[in-house]
């Protein structure tokens, strides 16, 4: 019969297991991602850890791809009667933005299949409600 481990040694093993999840929870970024086929490759380039490869193209894609998709959104909304969405007064910047997006769609299991742009509506629609009619 085998000896089982001792605590220590089963602790260790624990550890190692965790940190090997939080790993896998922050994946590198690929090429692939920036093929922008769902929110979920838009989230992972807006996430990308500073020490990864790709972190400069991916937060310059990540920041790109969110102001244009903000500026034909935002456009949309001025011909709307009532507002979508009312951003804070200061707005949040790029990075506090992008950030919460990216955190937006990890947290959902459904948002990561969404449309790049759709999710970025629904991000905005949802995160920033309006509380008055515009004008």
């Amino acid at each position: 019969m085998p000896k089982l481990p001792t605590a220590p040694a089963t602790m260790l093993v624990s550890l190692a297991l965790v940190a090997s999840l939080s790993v896998a929870a922050k994946a590198a970024v690929t090429e692939d991602n920036f093929k922008l086929q769902s929110a979920g490759d838009l989230a992972a380039l807006c996430s990308a850890d500073k020490t990864d490869p790709l972190a400069t193209a991916a937060a310059n894609f990540c920041e790109g791809y969110a102001l244009g998709a903000y500026a034909v959104i935002d456009q949309y909304q001025r011909a709307e009667k009532t507002p979508l969405f009312c951003l804070p007064n200061p707005p949040p910047t790029r990075d506090a933005a992008t950030a919460a997006y990216a955190a937006w769609v990890k947290a959902s299991p459904a948002r990561p299949a969404m449309a790049p742009v759709d999710s970025v509506y629904e991000f905005l629609r949802t995160q920033y409600p309006c509380t008055a009619k515009k004008p």
